[in-house]
C-alpha cells in the first residue's frame, strides 16, 4: 500500500513538474478498471463442458455481495469521472483557477501557485488510479484527504463571506455555497466506502 501510494505521489509530482514547464514556471490569472469481473463456471479451454448453476445454488454470502459490488463499482466510476473532469477543467484554464483561489483570501501566493500546478494532476491521476485495482486504495486515500481539505477550505471561505466561484470544475464551477460543501461530503463518503471495501 505504501509503495503504491508513493508511486502515485511521484506520478503527480512528475506530471505537475512537466505542466509547470509548459506554463513557463509562472502560472498567472487572466488579465480580466479494469473492473474485477467474477469468473463464471465454464470451459477451461480444453473442451470441457460449461457448467451451469442456478442462482439459488450459490452460497448465501455470495448472493449478498452482489449489491455491494454494484455500489462499489458505481462509486468508483462516478468518482473517477468527476475528478478526471474536474482536473482537466483546471489544467485547461489555469489562469481562471488561480484567480478563483486568489479570491478565497485564505492562501499565500506560493501555495496558490503550487495548487495550480499540482492539484489538477492529483485529481486526474487519482481518477485514473481508481480504475486500476493496483492503485485503487491509494487513489481513494488521496481523494479522502483532498475532499476533506476542500470541505474545510469551502467552509472557511463561506464563513468569511467570500463571493467567488468554488473553482471545482474550471469554468463550469458554481459559487461557494452549502450545496458545494454538501457535494464534497458525498464525494468524501464515496471515497471512504471505496477505500474500506
Amino acid at each position: 500500500m505504501f509503495k503504491r501510494l508513493t508511486i502515485l505521489l511521484l506520478l503527480i509530482l512528475v506530471a505537475g513538474g512537466i505542466y509547470w514547464q509548459f506554463l513557463g514556471k509562472e502560472p498567472n490569472p487572466p488579465e480580466e478498471n479494469a473492473l474485477e469481473i467474477p469468473v463464471l463456471p465454464g470451459t477451461n479451454g480444453w473442451g470441457e463442458e460449461r457448467v451451469c448453476r442456478r442462482a439459488d445454488s450459490f452460497p448465501e454470502e455470495k448472493r449478498e455481495d452482489i449489491p455491494m459490488k454494484i455500489l462499489k463499482y458505481s462509486c468508483i466510476l462516478i468518482l473517477s469521472l468527476v475528478f478526471i473532469f474536474s482536473g482537466l477543467g483546471k489544467i485547461l484554464s489555469p489562469g481562471d483557477f488561480m484567480e478563483n483561489l486568489l479570491k478565497y483570501r485564505v492562501f499565500p501566493l506560493w501555495m496558490i501557485k503550487a495548487a495550480v500546478i499540482f492539484l489538477p494532476w492529483a485529481e486526474v491521476l487519482c481518477g485514473l488510479g481508481l480504475l486500476l485495482p493496483f492503485f485503487r486504495r491509494p487513489a481513494a486515500l488521496l481523494l479522502i484527504l483532498l475532499n476533506t481539505m476542500f470541505i474545510i477550505i469551502l467552509a472557511v471561505a463561506l464563513s468569511k463571506g467570500v463571493e467567488a466561484s468554488c473553482g471545482c470544475f474550471g469554468t463550469l464551477s458554481e459559487e461557494i455555497s452549502l450545496q458545494a460543501i454538501s457535494r464534497d461530503l458525498v464525494f468524501l463518503s464515496m471515497a471512504l466506502f471505496v477505500y474500506l471495501s
